[in-house]
């Protein structure tokens, strides 16, 4: 996908992940406001900024973490991407190169 910059922003532990850099075409701008309610993009900076996800339905529940948020951000590409979620394995690593752009590079 690109993507060289993954981070959680904002105030304490962090409300926000930001993404960059990831071009999103019109259709997938569309995509992240419909699945990620409150999310937004920054076209001239590539950026995606989305709200991390309370663990419980609670006002004062802590935000998720570990490896909750790394699948969330997985999650996260792969509906941009117009792909099944949870498709990716976060468990293990598994080196690649040229991911995301079909071509192998």
């Amino acid at each position: 996908y690109g993507v060289t910059d993954v981070a959680a922003t904002g105030t304490g532990s962090g409300t926000t992940i930001r993404v960059s850099p990831l071009a999103l075409p019109d259709s997938a701008q569309l995509r992240l406001k419909r699945v990620y309610p409150g999310a937004g993009y920054r076209a001239t900076t590539a950026t995606v900024q989305v709200p991390i996800p309370r663990e419980g339905s609670g006002i004062g529940a802590p935000r998720i973490r570990d490896l909750a948020l790394v699948q969330m951000v997985a999650d996260l590409l792969l509906a941009l991407d117009g792909k099944p979620q949870a498709e990716a394995d976060i468990t293990t690593f598994t080196a690649t190169t040229g991911a995301g752009t079909g071509d192998g590079r």
